[in-house]
């Protein structure tokens, strides 16, 4: 029989992600512009998120992107990015994904 624990509540879990946020701008003072690129399904959600976040607590411009992938299969899929070359050349670039399983995708 298996025991389910919950280790963060909402409250928690929306704080880690803020704090996210706050370091991820931290980390970019001086940037005008950054490019958030969140991996298909719960990776673009959490970008999206923190690009809201990262957008209420500065002047920071965002750009907002999404990678998809056959996540069974990445080292046999076509990565297709939904930006041009442009949107991301000489900019950081911050790849989001929930890495809740293996990590395989980053990986």
């Amino acid at each position: 029989m298996s025991i389910k624990s919950k280790i963060l509540d909402d409250t928690a879990i929306n704080q880690k992600i803020r704090r996210l946020g706050w370091e991820i701008y931290e980390d970019n003072l001086k940037e005008k512009e950054i490019v958030i690129v969140g991996i298909s399904g719960r990776g673009e959600v959490l970008a999206s998120i923190l690009s809201k976040i990262i957008e209420d607590i500065s002047s920071i411009k965002i750009k907002l992107g999404t990678i998809s992938l056959d996540k069974d299969s990445p080292y046999q899929s076509e990565v297709v990015i939904d930006l041009n070359i442009e949107d991301y050349t000489n900019k950081v670039v911050i790849l989001i994904d929930d890495v809740l399983n293996s990590g395989k995708t980053l990986i």
